[in-house]
């Protein structure tokens, strides 16, 4: 069973302390902390397996994070998990078949790699910003997240977005 845990804190700066407490009280069905909400926003199967599979601690749940950036339908959001990175000229190019162009970007260094932003002069419907981010390279399995997200029919506009860091 694939999960997803979305953790909602407001009046205070989430910390990893005040994530793996929640995360804590939420498996063993105790009152979260002041603030808190705990939503599953994507899963296999059923609610009543997911609550079963975090009842007995049988679920994994993922690090949580601070969102850096949220997409948008003009805004691809790409994570190249290596020191590479597409060249201006690459995306220059994919941008003139594709009969688009970039109005800014941004390269944001990570941990891991880089995060780059790019805002085009037109929008694009869900599955064709996947498409674009798997074309200029971004990390196939982020993709593939975000396509079963889309494809999941749920009207969220939070299928693509990009973490500041993990908690």
């Amino acid at each position: 069973m694939l999960y997803q845990i979305q953790y909602r804190i407001r009046g205070q700066r989430p910390t990893a302390g005040l994530i793996s407490e929640a995360r804590k009280a939420f498996q063993k069905g105790l009152p979260l902390p002041r603030g808190v909400k705990v939503h599953p926003i994507a899963w296999t199967g059923t609610i009543k397996g997911l609550k079963a599979a975090l009842r007995g601690k049988t679920a994994f749940i993922g690090h949580a994070g601070i969102v850096k950036e949220f997409g948008r339908p003009d805004m691809s959001l790409c994570d190249y998990d290596s020191e590479y990175r597409p060249a201006m000229h690459v995306i220059i190019r994919v941008a003139r078949m594709l009969d688009i162009w970039p109005l800014w970007m941004r390269e944001d260094k990570t941990v891991r790699g880089w995060h780059m932003v790019i805002q085009w002069n037109r929008e694009f419907a869900p599955a064709e910003m996947i498409a674009l981010q798997c074309v200029l390279g971004s990390d196939i399995q982020r993709e593939m997240y975000n396509l079963g997200r889309v494809l999941s029919g749920k009207n969220s506009d939070r299928w693509n977005l990009l973490f500041e860091r993990k908690l």
